[in-house]
This record gives C-alpha cells, structure tokens and sequence, in this order.
C-alpha cells in the first residue's frame, strides 16, 4: 500500500518536527511584530527591524528547536515542554519568566497586562537606545498568554545589591543617572489634542501598593491624576485627608516614567576590572545591562518616579540603604511628594 504523507510524517525524526514547530512559533512571533509595526505606522521603514531579525530569527529557531524536541503539533504542549526544560528567571505567583537560551526569554502568564508589550514597543521605537528588552510578540494559547523577548544579560540588582561595596553602588547610581536622563529626554507632547496621562497607548494610569488601581477615565492634568489617587469609594474621607489633597501640587512637569523603578528591575552583569594594577584590591565592575517590567511605565508627574522607588522598596531589610542611591540627579528628590503619599497609603490601607 502506497505510503501517504501522514505516515511519512510521523516516520520522519523528531529532530525534523522540533525544528518545523519553532519555526511555526517564531514565525507566529516575527509575524506579529511586524504587523504591529506596520499597523502603527503603514509607511515605516522596515530596513532595522529586518535587519536585527536577520540575526535574532535564526537564534530564536536554533533555541526553540533545542528545547522543543516534540513531535506533538499543538503549539501549547510543547510550548509547556519548552518551558518545562528552561531555566526560571523569575517567578511570582502565576507568572514565570524562562530562558530559552542565551538570547531569548519567555513570559508566561495568566493575566499579561497588554501595556507590558505596548509600553515596550512605544520605547524602542521612539528611544531606541535605551537597554531594555526587545518585545519579539505573543501567543495566546488557553488562558495562557507567552511574550517572546529578548533576554536581558546578567542578574538581578536585587539579587547582588548586599554584596557590593559602596564605590559598586555609586557606579550603578552613576549609569541609573544617564539611563533616565535618556529617558526624560522625551518631551511631553502637552499641545496634542489627544495626549493623556498614563501607560503610553492605553492612557490608563496605575497607582501599584497593595492592590494596583487602575483610572477609569482618561486623565489630562496632574489635578485628575490627584484625584484619582484619593478615589476610595470604601473609605471616609476625613478632615486630614481633605488637608493632604489640598497640599498635593499640582504644577509638576509630566515626563516619561518607569513607575516601578526597584532592583528587581534592573539587570546587571559583573565584570573583572582589567585596568587593576599589581597589588590593588580586584573588585568587579557592576554595570547595567538592561531595565525591564515596564507595564507601569507612561506619562507621568516628574515626582512619581521618586515616589514610588522610595515606596516599593523595603527600607529595612537588604535594599535598607537603596534610597541612597537613586539616580536623584536624573529623576529629583521629592521628599514632600514621598510623606504625604505615605500618608496616603496609610489612609488606603
């Protein structure tokens, strides 16, 4: 009996199918972005975007051929057995971040906010050299959602900040310093017609303590974006906070902000100082590699990036002396705007 193609295709290795599957998924992923490219603007020019694909393409197919190895075509198995096989970068509840080789990471969650991949196409494009990872697309599969992207070199900040000297700390504060004044570079663009505070598409803007509150109408000025912050509708307003909303100002610059700008967030590499001399004291030079989680980011009062450094952060355990290092000459102190939004949170609690 004549051999059909169905049967020639489960005698073929499981090597031919892995390589057929992360090609389907890269492609689905490079397909994506594209789309989304063009979509934003029809007559952009394509010219870098296809040339970094040159590179990337084959390395993502290379890294997903690796770890697939499964003749099974349902993308969501053997996505789960990609996953399965990768290194754990991060892990919070019922999300994971997982390599996928030196290049690549994967995002897997349940509930991806869609301002995590905006946010981070809005930055690549208007601040391409800003060292952030590169959102290559996702898939949804089931109550799933994977966000393919560049992998950021290195370790958490976080994970290594107890270690370091004092000089460390400065060089990072120094690097953190040039990072957002790159950042902040971007004018706010106040005559568009259009233009609101918040996530850089969405328009929505976040408040993250506790519980993250989200605004339920788009919000222009620094007033609204005050008012939402007081906005809960299961708390009495006393007479004090009355008094701290009227202190609140209301006049500040609107810049592009990262809004959770804590070492969990910044990646670092360490890397053997050559220019030692004989008998000084070999210490590793600590240096950015890349800030990542931008799902809070967008346009917001130029306070807020203090605000909220100072606020998420544990003062009294490792990050005890992180506020001491903030890269304050980019982003300003506002110890004013801290104390009475501590007050505040006080109140929401």
């Amino acid at each position: 009996m004549p051999e059909t193609e169905i049967t020639k295709e489960r005698r073929r290795p499981a090597q031919y199918n892995a390589v057929r599957e992360a090609r389907s998924l890269a492609n689905e992923v490079t397909l994506k972005q594209l789309t989304s490219l063009v979509k934003h603007d029809p007559a952009s020019d394509i010219a870098d975007f296809l040339k970094r694909e040159a590179t990337s393409y084959p390395l993502l197919v290379e890294e997903l051929t690796a770890s697939l190895g499964s003749t099974d075509p349902i993308v969501e198995p053997a996505l789960n057995q990609t996953m399965r096989r990768g290194e754990i970068l991060f892990e919070l509840h019922q999300t994971f971040v997982i390599a996928l080789g030196p290049e690549h990471a994967v995002k897997v969650t349940f509930d991806l906010d869609s301002d995590h991949v905006d946010n981070t196409e809005y930055l690549t494009t208007h601040l391409p050299d800003l060292p952030i990872p590169r959102c290559l697309g996702t898939i949804n599969c089931g109550k799933r959602t994977y966000m393919f992207m560049s992998r950021a070199p290195g370790t958490t900040l976080e994970s290594v900040w107890p270690e370091l000297s004092k000089s460390q700390k400065m060089s990072i504060q120094t690097q953190l310093n040039d990072i957002f004044r790159l950042l902040r570079a971007q004018s706010y663009p106040a005559l568009k017609a259009d233009i609101r505070l918040g996530s850089f598409k969405s328009g929505i803007c976040k408040d993250t303590r506790r519980v993250r509150r989200f605004s339920s109408k788009t919000l222009r000025t620094e007033a609204e974006f005050n008012d939402f912050l007081f906005c809960a509708p299961n708390r009495t307003v006393r007479p004090w906070i009355r008094d701290i909303r009227a202190c609140m100002k209301e006049d500040h610059r609107m810049v592009m902000t990262h809004g959770d700008l804590h070492p969990r967030n910044i990646m670092v590499t360490m890397e053997t100082n050559e220019s030692l001399g004989i008998g000084e004291t070999q210490e590793k030079v600590v240096m950015v590699s890349s800030i990542i989680d931008w799902e809070t980011a967008g346009w917001y009062p130029e306070s807020w990036e203090y605000v909220k450094a100072v606020s998420m952060a544990d003062l009294r355990g490792p990050l005890r002396d992180w506020k001491n290092f903030l890269p304050t000459d980019a982003i300003g102190s506002y110890i004013t705007e801290y104390s009475l939004d501590s007050l505040l949170d006080q109140w929401l609690r």
